[in-house]
C-alpha cells in the first residue's frame, strides 16, 4: 500500500509482475508455467522469499524462475 509501484514484464502476457519500494526495502510481486526472467535493471543483492502458495528451494536463485499454473511469489529484494 506504501511506497512507489512499479511494474516489470509489462509485456508478459502470462505474468504480472512489479515491484513495491519503500525507502531501502523493495518487494516483488509475481501468477500456465511461465519463466519469470528478472529484468537486469531491477537491482538487488539477496532476496528473502516473504510469501509463496508453492514449496520453494531456499537457494534457488530468482533470476529466472520456471513457475508452476497460478504460482505466485513474493520476494523482499536487498541491497
Amino acid at each position: 500500500m506504501y511506497g512507489s509501484y512499479d511494474i516489470i514484464l509489462e509485456e508478459h502476457p502470462q505474468i504480472y509482475s512489479y515491484t513495491r519500494t519503500l525507502g531501502e526495502e523493495k518487494l516483488n510481486f509475481s501468477g500456465e508455467q511461465p519463466k519469470f526472467e528478472m529484468p537486469e535493471l531491477v537491482e538487488f543483492a539477496a532476496h528473502e522469499l516473504v510469501i509463496s502458495n508453492y514449496e520453494v528451494n531456499a537457494e534457488e536463485k530468482i533470476q529466472a524462475i520456471e513457475l508452476k499454473p497460478y504460482e505466485a511469489r513474493v520476494y523482499r529484494l536487498l541491497k
